[in-house]
């Protein structure tokens, strides 16, 4: 079995969308969503993913650490994909809500987070990156 282990790596490869605003912050260490937000963004891209079109994936983790100083209760996001890739995340207002309710993937992930200092989450999102790879065009070296 293979694994492949990846990271955000560039500027444009992370960004935050607050909630009730259109402004977008891009090359962050963290994506803050905000203190009151109802409904927030935030953004990773993975860039050159080695991984065939026709390969099997068995699974598929995505690793996260939620805090917050003000607030520990339960909090649940939803992960998405994005399809085709769009690039680099952008300071275009709205540039992330568009994303997601534009290029959507049909796969999502419900992730009932407990917000911690201190312990990452591994959720599976396995529907979503088989999602990306079978869509057409994708070839190895991608960006999901």
């Amino acid at each position: 079995m293979t694994t492949l282990t990846t990271y955000p790596t560039q500027g444009g490869d992370s960004g935050g969308q607050l909630a009730n605003t259109t402004t977008n912050t891009i090359n962050n260490d963290y994506i803050a969503l905000g203190v009151t937000a109802t409904v927030a963004r935030g953004g990773c891209r993975f860039e050159s993913i080695t991984i065939a079109g026709t390969a099997t994936v068995t699974a598929a983790t995505l690793g996260l650490l939620a805090y917050s100083t003000l607030f520990d209760g339960p909090e649940t996001l939803t992960i998405y994909g994005v399809k085709p890739d769009q690039g680099l995340f952008t300071t275009v207002a709205g540039n992330l809500a568009s994303l997601v309710s534009t290029y959507p993937t049909t796969n999502t992930v419900s992730w009932a987070c407990t917000l911690s200092h201190s312990s990452y989450t591994y959720e599976s999102v396995l529907g979503i990156v088989q999602e990306l790879i079978a869509q057409g065009g994708w070839s190895s070296g991608n960006a999901i």
